[in-house]
């Protein structure tokens, strides 16, 4: 495939298990490929390839090439990745308040040498081990025992032989707990559960137990957030509801608070489609979606807040111009502390309102701009009486929505 001129990102990967590979281009979008929410992603090109046109390319898109959230970062390896002009990051690692720790991008090719600065190209620079890079000649097998028995657990996942794939994994988990393969391993066990024991109280029972996986930092707090995905395989949605609940109510990070409201939505409609939602209870308000494209809508509002530290500098005066009429332009600052202006544009005159909800989506503040002429307009918002998080607001035009937009209030 080729993959081009979206305005968000040319693939964006939530909660979900995916294999990039031999796209003849991911160009010109917004962010290249966003992996994020525990995602498990395999980003591989052509190893024997000896020209970028022989291999995946990933290149000039207008942020980041790659973006990953804490847990999400993808094995990448034999891809063209570059952008000669850049003023972002190739590569952007979000992890938040983490400690660093190497992942290891090597074996791709960044582009031509004279533009290729890995301090500025990888960020954070010291979470990477980068080189060798790739010269687009053959390359090697892979060597590690890590990745030998990764690769025969996906070999033997693509044959059928289910339970051979499980036992690699387990061995994989067991031998090299401090690979970042074991991490992908201890992922990939979840929906091979269904095709093998299908016996998730076991597999929780492992997730929370197992000395290899408890003793190691990473492969606890991933193993933590997998077992009450075994919940929700047992239909358990009122432990899986609480453990959401309580994230939001002390979230260990920004990322995490915003991926509990991605997945409390997603629990509660699976719950509407197995018709128990009476027998539940949420804490909180939930958004509410009634078929796939709405919960998509739901994804989408939301994940786009966890890019605070990559949003776009254009100037608002600059933009103001391009906006539609009735149409929302970032708010500035963003994220702020105190105040900051909602900026909008009018083609006609007109009653505005600006209201603002929660992350829940309740109302929490009207503010009125009384009735304006046609042309450009601001409205200021006081923020220093809501608490620290993530928001929305959207301008109504006599009564009518027309655009919404997310802001972030920090402390």
């Amino acid at each position: 495939n080729a993959i081009l001129n979206n305005s968000y990102s040319g693939i964006f990967i939530s909660h979900s298990y995916s294999k990039i590979f031999n796209n003849t281009g991911i160009h010109d979008n917004y962010r290249g490929i966003v992996c994020t929410n525990y995602s498990n992603v395999e980003i591989t090109g052509n190893s024997e390839a000896t020209h970028t046109s022989q291999t995946q390319r990933i290149h000039d898109n207008s942020v980041n090439q790659i973006w990953a959230s804490l847990h999400s970062f993808p094995y990448l390896k034999w891809n063209a990745i570059w952008d000669n002009d850049n003023t972002s990051s190739l590569v952007y690692w979000d992890l938040g308040d983490s400690e660093p720790s190497a992942e290891d991008i090597s074996n791709n090719f960044w582009g031509p040498q004279e533009y290729f600065d890995p301090q500025e190209d990888f960020s954070p620079y010291l979470s990477f081990n980068w080189q060798p890079v790739w010269n687009l000649q053959y390359g090697p097998p892979p060597a590690n025992p890590d990745e030998l028995l990764y690769e025969s657990a996906e070999t033997k996942m693509d044959q059928g032989d289910y339970q051979g794939a499980k036992a690699d994994y387990l061995e994989l988990i067991t031998n090299f707990p401090q690979s970042k393969l074991s991490q992908a391993a201890l992922k990939e066990l979840l929906p091979l559960e269904k095709l093998t024991s299908n016996n998730f109280p076991e597999l929780q029972s492992y997730y929370l137990n197992a000395p290899e996986v408890i003793n190691n930092p990473d492969l606890f707090e991933i193993g933590y957030w997998l077992s009450n995905w075994c919940n929700v395989e047992l239909n358990n949605f009122q432990a899986a509801i609480q453990f959401y609940e309580n994230v939001l109510s002390a979230p260990p990070s920004f990322q995490d608070s915003i991926f509990a409201i991605i997945d409390l939505c997603y629990i509660n409609y699976l719950m509407q489609n197995f018709n128990s939602k009476s027998g539940y209870s949420f804490d909180r308000p939930v958004f509410v979606q009634s078929s796939d494209e709405e919960y998509d809508k739901t994804v989408h509002l939301h994940s786009g807040l966890i890019f605070r530290n990559t949003i776009r500098n254009d100037s608002p005066e600059k933009n103001q111009t391009l906006f539609k009429p009735g149409e929302l332009l970032q708010n500035t600052p963003n994220p702020f502390r105190s105040t900051t202006l909602l900026r909008y544009r009018l083609d006609e005159t007109c009653n505005v309102q600006a209201k603002i909800f929660n992350s829940s989506g309740q109302l929490i503040k009207t503010l009125n701009d009384g009735l304006k002429t046609k042309g450009a307009h601001c409205i200021e918002l006081m923020g220093n009486d809501l608490p620290e998080g993530l928001y929305l607001y959207s301008i109504e035009l006599d009564g009518n929505i027309t655009d919404t937009k997310k802001m972030l209030i920090i402390r």
